[in-house]
């Protein structure tokens, strides 16, 4: 068992120096925490993608204590065979797709 902290966030060109960097905005659109499990649990937030141009400009940001199984989609199911792998204390952003999009997790 692993808490898991998903916050929807959009983000923002910064540039400084010369260099580019895509940072969140302190704006949060959503969040949820949980305590992973070993079956796949499907969160109740979900996700808007608010495009621009066909360009998605809200992001999920994943951080958890332990490994996890992630998956994303309108009805998704987390497993070992489908999905992402996030290791523990790693914000991790995946672009949000379409409108009613959820998250599900599990245990890796």
């Amino acid at each position: 068992m692993a808490k898991v902290k998903v916050t929807i966030c959009s983000s923002s060109a910064k540039s400084a120096a010369g260099y580019f960097v895509d940072l969140p905005k302190s704006t949060v659109f959503g969040s949820e925490t949980i305590e992973s499990s070993t079956t796949s649990q499907l969160l109740n937030i979900e996700g808007d993608p608010a495009k621009v141009r066909t360009v998605s400009t809200r992001f999920w940001c994943i951080v958890s204590q332990g490994w996890i199984h992630v998956s994303m989609g309108l009805n998704p199911e987390a497993s070992e065979d489908d999905g992402w792998m996030i290791p523990p204390g790693v914000p991790t952003f995946f672009s949000i797709e379409e409108n009613g999009e959820r998250i599900a997790v599990k245990d890796a």
